[in-house]
Order: structure tokens, then sequence, then C-alpha cells
């Protein structure tokens, strides 16, 4: 009897554990070093937008 709950497999894309693997890592929670350094990215941002939108503001008042 054939077993028709085997997926077609592509012979291409065999070998990609170690990718897998590494996709798996980046996707885990983020340290605590690295949430501290994401809120000084977060300020900056912030002031570079905020510098944006105030000088669109002027020019669109003058």
């Amino acid at each position: 009897m054939k077993d028709n709950h085997t997926l077609p497999t592509n012979e291409g894309l065999q070998g990609n554990e170690k990718i897998e693997t590494a996709i798996a890592a980046l996707q885990q929670e983020a340290t605590e070093e690295e949430v501290k350094g994401s809120g000084s990215v977060m300020s900056t941002f912030l002031a570079d937008m905020h510098q944006l939108f105030t000088r669109h503001f002027l020019w669109m008042k003058s």
C-alpha cells in the first residue's frame, strides 16, 4: 500500500538544516543588552523624525 501522507521533496532544498538553525537562533528573544541598546536607537529615530516634521511644518507655514 502506498503512503499518501508523504510530501514531495525538492532535492535542491536538502541540506538546509544549518540555515534553518541559524534562522531559528535569530528569531529568539532579545537579550537584556540588546533591549537596552534599542532604547538609544529609538531615541535617535524619534529625534530625527521630530526634526523632519518640524522642518516640514515650518516650511509649510512660510
